[in-house]
């Protein structure tokens, strides 16, 4: 780097060029409104963009995706109850089947969203598991990861059949 002053950190619309390059707009376009290069944007956004921001817009993130689950779960609480109502003293049967298929896809919508929401594992926690299962089977974590890596080829194969 040459050292010279970032040209957008001493903007005084800085705040907002900020928000939009969190906000995840196309850096080109942010250049276009605020009038800098896009090489400016690029790298202000590598070097200068306040981590506090970034974790701000995560939070907002995970903020969201809770409402969406304890949503999802009250939709599937409903659902139960009105099939546990539609079950009691010979109810109607066919709300019991819509009610078991909503069900259904409840926890259908449910597990995607928590996989979704999940993080991906790393090949640090990958390789920490394979060492606790290997000091509990007597191997070595590298047979253990072939093991798994073995696996989950033959899953795949399963599937697609």
């Amino acid at each position: 780097m040459s050292g010279r002053a970032c040209s957008v950190c001493s903007r005084p619309d800085r705040p907002e060029l900020d928000a939009a390059i969190v906000a995840g707009e196309a850096k080109r376009g942010i250049a276009r409104r605020f009038a800098v290069s896009p090489d400016a944007v690029e790298r202000h956004a590598k070097a200068h963009l306040p981590a506090a921001l970034v974790k701000a817009r995560e939070a907002e993130d995970v903020a969201n995706g809770d409402a969406l689950l304890r949503q999802i779960q009250d939709l599937q609480k409903r659902t139960l109850n009105i099939l546990a109502a539609a079950e009691k003293d010979d109810g109607d049967a066919r709300v019991a089947l819509v009610a078991i298929h909503q069900a259904r896809e409840n926890v259908a919508f449910l597990s995607k969203l928590l996989a979704e929401m999940r993080p991906a594992p790393t090949a640090a926690s990958l390789r920490a598991a394979a060492e606790k299962v290997a000091a509990k089977a007597g191997l070595s974590a590298d047979e253990v990861l072939a093991l798994a890596e073995k696996m989950a080829r033959e899953a795949e194969g399963k599937g697609d059949a």
